[in-house]
C-alpha cells in the first residue's frame, strides 16, 4: 500500500475516495484511527460525491450480490472512470470476477495489482 500511496503522492496516480468513505471513516469508534485514516485522505485527487445516478448503480450492483457499502464503493468508482478499485477484501474480488462483464471498473487486491503493474 505504501508503494501505491507514493506513487499517488508523486502525482504518477491518482487516488480517488468518496462520500461513502468519508461516511465510512467518520464510523470508525477509535478516535485516533478516525484521525490517521482522515488525514492519509487529504492525499485523494477526486471525492466522488453520492449522485441519484450512483445510487441507482449501486442498486444494479447489489443485485449482482454484492453488499450494500460494497456497491456503493463500486458505482462511486464507475462514475469517476476509476481504471481499478483496490481492496483486500476477498468476498468483493471473489463477486467482481463472477461480474466482470457486468461492471465498468476493475477490481484487484493491491498486491497483486502492484506486482502485475510494476511488471
Amino acid at each position: 500500500m505504501l508503494l501505491i500511496l507514493g506513487r499517488c503522492e508523486a502525482r504518477e496516480w491518482q487516488w480517488v475516495s468518496s462520500a461513502i468513505v468519508e461516511e465510512e471513516v467518520n464510523r470508525i469508534p477509535n478516535t485516533e484511527r478516525r484521525y490517521r485514516i482522515k488525514a492519509m485522505l487529504k492525499g485523494t485527487s477526486l471525492t466522488v460525491a453520492l449522485t441519484d445516478t450512483t445510487v441507482a448503480r449501486a442498486r444494479e450492483i447489489t443485485a449482482l450480490g454484492f453488499r450494500t457499502y460494497d456497491a456503493l464503493h463500486l458505482a462511486c468508482a464507475e462514475q469517476a472512470g476509476a481504471e481499478v478499485l483496490l481492496t483486500s477484501d476477498d468476498d468483493i474480488i471473489r463477486t467482481a470476477a463472477r461480474n466482470a462483464e457486468r461492471l465498468k471498473v476493475r477490481v484487484a487486491n493491491p498486491l497483486n495489482w502492484i506486482l502485475e503493474v510494476s511488471k
